[in-house]
């Protein structure tokens, strides 16, 4: 890919920073809170992973980074990215940001390609309406370098979709979201739909375009197997809220939360061929949630407390965040109380 100057990063200091991310849907049933306070910190080119299951607000969280989400819905909270603040941002000021600083690999992607234009058109016109005006050839020369910079060859752009297989139009789809070497991609789901051995491919191709241009990436998917081997952080969401934060390495030699041990248990072990574990119950209705800690209902750690007050999220050691009774001070429950 063609080297363009870009501004030094600050390793020290996050490139995207949350806090106390809302995101509420208006029904006629009445709002429905999705996403609700989450806050964390993301750093110059790490990779942050977030697990939780159907409906626990994965892809409305990366589509409110993104701004795409549109009325009847709101956002509210603090999404700061190179100085400015993705959610009170004007809408013109966040297009010119989509691409440039922050891009997305959205979910379904194999179906977000337009079907009736070429495939280096739809690159070229992502790099004209988030990168101002370019000469025609420089645009021909970036879309074929992007392409190359997935594996790719230049005779693809000439193709349409049609013409392409699954992995090859998630991997246009990855060449689009970095076409303009952005500080932050949101990978959501990107190996969904895909065979095992292309999963692999097109991970392979995110994890070398990451180190290759330094960029941020939040990988969302549900593959905690996945998780283990790709990110250096994983997030895990339930209802809404962030359950627990921690290095990757940690959490699984040590889970904090128990909805974060049972997704875990729930991967398939060898010594176990043919048994599968899962998690009893189901996620609360979002119009309907339980008190106190949300999890309790399925929760086999539960005590009293847990229905009665919901826990803080909180840094209960070094670097790990969790939001669980069972890791807070009893002082804490009694300032609370």
């Amino acid at each position: 890919m063609t080297d363009r100057t870009r501004p030094e990063t600050d390793l020290t200091r996050p490139v995207l920073s949350v806090r106390d991310l809302a995101v509420q849907y208006y029904t006629d049933d009445g709002p429905v809170r999705a996403v609700n306070g989450v806050s964390f910190d993301l750093m110059p080119g790490e990779k942050l992973g977030l697990v939780g299951e159907s409906g626990s607000g994965k892809s409305t969280m990366a589509l409110a980074l993104m701004r795409l989400l549109r009325a009847p819905t709101t956002i509210t909270g603090e999404v700061m990215l190179d100085g400015d603040d993705l959610i009170t941002l004007p809408e013109r000021g966040v297009r010119q940001l989509r691409s440039s600083k922050i891009s997305m690999i959205p979910q379904g992607a194999m179906n977000s390609l337009n079907p009736v234009t070429k495939i280096e058109k739809q690159i070229i016109d992502t790099l004209e309406d988030h990168g101002g005006r370019r000469d025609k050839r420089e645009l021909l020369g970036l879309a074929r370098d992007a392409l190359e910079s997935v594996g790719l060859r230049r005779s693809v752009g000439k193709m349409y979709p049609h013409e392409l297989s699954g992995g090859m139009k998630q991997r246009v789809c990855i060449a689009i979201a970095v076409a303009m070497q952005p500080q932050v991609v949101i990978a959501d789901e990107p190996t969904s739909a895909l065979d095992v051995v292309v999963q692999r491919q097109v991970m392979d191709t995110i994890l070398k375009l990451q180190e290759e241009l330094g960029v941020a990436v939040i990988l969302i998917g549900h593959d905690m197997g996945l998780m283990a081997q790709t990110v250096d952080r994983l997030a895990v969401m339930y209802a809404g809220k962030l359950a627990e934060l921690s290095p990757i390495h940690d959490i699984f030699a040590d889970p904090l939360h128990p909805y974060t041990e049972l997704l875990i248990e729930s991967l398939p072990k060898l010594a176990d061929r043919g048994t599968f574990r899962g998690i009893p119950g189901l996620p609360p209705s979002l119009r309907s949630m339980p008190s106190g800690c949300l999890f309790h209902p399925r929760c086999p750690k539960a005590f009293d407390l847990c229905t009665e007050l919901a826990p803080d999220y909180l840094e209960s050691e070094p670097s790990r965040f969790v939001a669980c009774h069972l890791h807070q001070s009893q002082e804490s429950h009694a300032v609370r109380r």
